[in-house]
């Protein structure tokens, strides 16, 4: 797993699936493959289509900080 990102990681498990961990209250789920891309392909068209609100929200996070 790489530890370059402090919210979230994934991983292979094994060949077939893909964990992801949610931290800080470390939420693990495990997909398989097809389950992965759906999922993936779920937050694809949640950001499409709440793009404006998304980066609005960065930019208040990162004048923020």
């Amino acid at each position: 797993m790489s530890e370059n990102n402090k919210t979230f990681q994934v991983a292979w498990v094994g060949q077939d699936h893909i964990k992801i961990v949610f931290k800080p209250d470390m939420q693990e789920f495990i997909f398989n493959i097809k389950e992965y891309t759906d999922f993936m392909q779920l937050m694809h068209e949640f950001n499409i289509h709440f793009r404006e609100k998304i980066d609005q929200k960065l930019v208040e996070w990162y004048y923020n900080e």
